[in-house]
């Protein structure tokens, strides 16, 4: 899409940066109804991100950096309820994996404190063994 989006317009900047901002734009809308897909948030954020490196001066930067921040804190929100799951069905090691997701995607919101403390009791449970 980038790359058609490059091709067609190269030589009309407002089209072009136009084009990109409103195909990220439209990406985080969807990423906001997407429960489970989390690929939607992360091509908002290459789009935006692309939009940034090409236009650093735009007066749309602070907007889209917030909205980079909110898709990724909503990737975090994603990956803690997939933790969860696979805690709730006493899968452990599909649980830490998903709450270390979420300290790589978002490890300063208040899902990444929930995923420490969740680390923290899985790591520290021993299970209990019966002998005959």
């Amino acid at each position: 899409f980038r790359r058609v989006l490059f091709r067609s317009y190269h030589d009309n900047e407002a089209i072009a940066s136009k084009a990109l901002y409103q195909a990220g734009l439209t990406y985080h809308i969807q990423a906001n109804s997407a429960e489970y897909d989390q690929s939607i948030a992360s091509k908002a954020m290459e789009i935006f991100s692309d939009y940034l490196t090409l236009y650093p001066e735009d007066e749309k930067k602070e907007a889209i950096r917030k909205m980079i921040r909110a898709l990724r804190r909503e990737q975090a929100r994603g990956r803690l309820k997939i933790a969860r799951y696979y805690e709730k069905r006493r899968n452990r090691d599909g649980a830490l994996i998903y709450y270390n997701a979420v300290l790589q995607k978002d490890p300063q919101s208040d899902y990444a404190e929930t995923a420490r403390q969740k680390i923290e009791e899985l790591k520290s449970f021993q299970p209990t063994v019966l002998l005959d």
